[in-house]
């Protein structure tokens, strides 16, 4: 007899599948936790190095390796003091005295060797000690952002174990009150009318003037765990410079930060405007917006993120210091300069160069369009806050886009309602001089965590007229 295979039957299905949510969810979960873990184990062991580092150096000079207070106590009153006359006395140490330190955190320790006289504001990222107790701090802390509420862990050393480096979790809201677009009253200094030489633009048609727009309104783009708000203007302003060629490549990113530092930066604040880069709206794609952006270019051209040796071996100077580059080389560099960085701080740079046997580039370009990729993001106030302007402008980034057997060298845009970006050169040889279009900027700023805003009373911040105050 001939036995009938009934299959899998709906009950079993069902079962396999919720296994199989559970186990996912259980993985996803753990993957993230050991994010967290791994950041306290770094901050752990770089404590118990500096403790045994200072010791041996106390032995040896009967001092501290630090000389210079550390006076930023908005920071320091994080912390779970009160041992040890922790209260009072904290210096920066020394990294420099101690031989064979290295550690995870602690990286603006080198802004305090650079400048002595620093804005100790801006000195997070750094490792404290206390002159009486010897108990060592790492100012930043370590933080979790969810949905909001950051969990962010410190050093406590008013456990009775003094010997282990002891950790203290501190649940707060950021900015409480604050949401992302909300409206706040931002104000910029006055400034004199910009000159944009043609030798630094590439811009055929002679020099550009270039004037403050008044009056612009601005908006929460950015809540960080640390409390650093960044703001962007409502809208952008309604023209911009002109760029072309190689020129256009090579200082465009200069130029437009350059520009908007000069017009909506805040002198009395000590906050320095600069436009709104890729990394500012990469910050925001979902997981289904990072698919895209890393498909983009599969079986049609140059995937994104992937090299390629293209025809012409010519290409803007700039492009060699950045990473993805490959002069006369397959291989690509990765020790160099990112798309967004200015890449140096004056002056116009030389207009091209030659590779002498091959160039080979990396796909940097993508496009999103509007309505389509507003699942692209995980915040429909951030998509709606870049694409729902209707206005065209600048992105403080530039890109390498692949088309045929050729490489465009430009700049990032958003156009038409969506993200793409303007070509100045190619790898054959030609230059896009006349650049028409009436590309604007849209600047950003980035107030720091101890300068106060305050929440509007009976009101929630939404509009114009309720904005939230910065307190000066």
């Amino acid at each position: 007899m001939i036995k009938k295979n009934r299959g899998i039957t709906v009950i079993t299905l069902s079962i396999a599948v919720i296994i199989i949510l559970i186990v996912t969810g259980m993985l996803v979960y753990s993957a993230k936790d050991s994010i967290y873990v791994k950041n306290l184990t770094n901050m752990q062991n770089d404590i118990s190095n500096l403790r045994d580092k200072i010791s041996l150096y106390y032995s040896q000079y009967g001092a501290l390796p630090a000389s210079t207070q550390y006076t930023n106590t908005s920071m320091l009153s994080r912390f779970p003091l009160g041992a040890n006359d922790d209260v009072n006395g904290f210096l920066i140490i020394d990294l420099k005295a101690l031989d064979g330190l290295t550690l995870n955190y602690g990286k603006d320790y080198e802004k305090y060797k650079e400048n002595n006289s620093i804005d100790q504001s801006e000195l997070m990222d750094i490792y404290v000690i206390n002159q009486k107790s010897h108990n060592i701090f790492y100012v930043q802390g370590v933080g979790v952002n969810e949905n909001g509420t950051t969990k962010m862990y410190y050093t406590d050393y008013t456990q009775e174990d003094e010997e282990a480096v002891n950790i203290v979790e501190i649940e707060t809201e950021v900015r409480p009150g604050l949401e992302i677009g909300d409206y706040v009253n931002y104000t910029y200094d006055s400034a004199s009318t910009y000159y944009l030489s043609q030798n630094t633009s590439g811009y055929t048609d002679g020099d550009v003037e270039i004037t403050q727009v008044e009056g612009m309104k601005w908006r929460i783009l950015n809540i960080h765990e640390d409390g650093t708000v960044d703001l962007i203007s409502e809208t952008s302003t309604y023209w911009g410079p002109h760029f072309g060629g190689y020129l256009g490549y090579n200082n465009g990113v200069l130029v437009i930060n350059g520009i908007c530092n000069h017009f909506y930066s805040n002198s009395s604040l000590g906050v320095e405007a600069r436009n709104i880069n890729i990394k500012d709206i990469e910050y925001w794609l979902s997981d289904k917006g990072k698919s895209e952006r890393d498909s983009y270019g599969k079986g049609t051209g140059v995937q994104y993120g992937k090299s390629k040796k293209v025809e012409g071996n010519v290409y803007p100077s700039l492009y060699a210091e950045e990473n993805g580059s490959g002069i006369d080389t397959e291989s690509v560099k990765t020790d160099g300069i990112d798309t967004s960085d200015d890449g140096r701080n004056t002056g116009a740079k030389e207009e091209m160069a030659e590779a002498s046997q091959s160039l080979t580039v990396t796909q940097t370009f993508y496009r999103f369009d509007w309505p389509t990729s507003e699942e692209n993001f995980k915040s429909s106030v951030v998509y709606d806050l870049i694409f729902g302007t209707g206005k065209e402008y600048w992105i403080a980034s530039r890109f390498v886009n692949v088309v045929d057997t050729n490489a465009k060298f430009g700049i990032c845009t958003i156009n038409d309602k969506a993200l793409q970006g303007q070509p100045f050169t190619v790898s054959h040889g030609y230059n896009y001089y006349d650049n028409y279009q009436e590309v604007g900027l849209r600047p950003v700023v980035s107030i720091r965590p101890e300068i106060e805003i305050t929440t509007v009373e009976n009101a929630d911040g939404t509009s114009e007229e309720n904005m939230h105050k910065i307190v000066e």
